[in-house]
């Protein structure tokens, strides 16, 4: 998401650009779709990365076992 915000102010190109680019233009259906594909990727990330995690949990060793 960090890059997403960098690309709000520096890019010319990309999701951030884009939500900047229609934002400017008050075309909010067009924003909005840009943020929907910003939340649909981070959430999709968090639950592979959750998956993932969950594979590896087996080897953890500590208290919270």
């Amino acid at each position: 998401m960090g890059l997403v915000g960098a690309e709000l102010f520096g890019s010319a190109a990309g999701l951030g650009a884009s939500i900047s680019y229609y934002g400017g233009l008050l075309k909010t259906s067009n924003m909005l779709a840009s943020l929907v594909v910003v939340t649909a990727l981070g959430v999709l990330m968090t639950q592979i990365l959750s998956i993932i995690e969950g594979h590896f949990d087996s080897w953890r060793t500590g208290l919270g076992k």
